[in-house]
């Protein structure tokens, strides 16, 4: 069994380097075909590598880092209306967008229909 072996990106780290690059383009590739996230984001995949030398500069240590910079989610849009409540506090309402159109478009009040079971 080898004690050393020559430095190659492959073996460095026991493989620790290519391992961590596939996970993060793995998560690139799902976030790419994530319906919810922004298509046209540019996903970035980095890879640092940290090498400290000891004094005596006859051996190092190594530190091995990769991150993803990933679409953000698709931005969801809705409204606000600001009012005060019986009480005269600041209060921000939200409309309903499961309620029905109340009024047609020349002002007319719409009638409910009937639920019937």
């Amino acid at each position: 069994m080898e004690v050393t072996r020559d430095l190659k990106i492959e073996t460095l780290g026991d493989g620790a380097v290519l391992e961590k690059l596939n996970y993060e383009l793995q998560r690139a590739v799902e976030n790419i075909m994530d319906i919810n996230m922004e298509p046209g984001a540019v996903r970035e995949v980095s890879l640092k590598i940290k090498i400290k030398p000891s004094l005596d500069s006859k051996q190092a240590a190594v530190s091995i880092q990769t991150d993803a910079k990933l679409a953000s989610l698709i931005p969801h849009p809705t409204a606000l209306f600001f009012t005060r409540d019986d009480a005269g506090k600041p209060k921000a309402l939200e409309p309903n967008i499961t309620q029905g159109e109340l009024f047609d478009r020349d002002g007319n009040v719409i009638a409910m229909k009937e639920n019937r079971k």
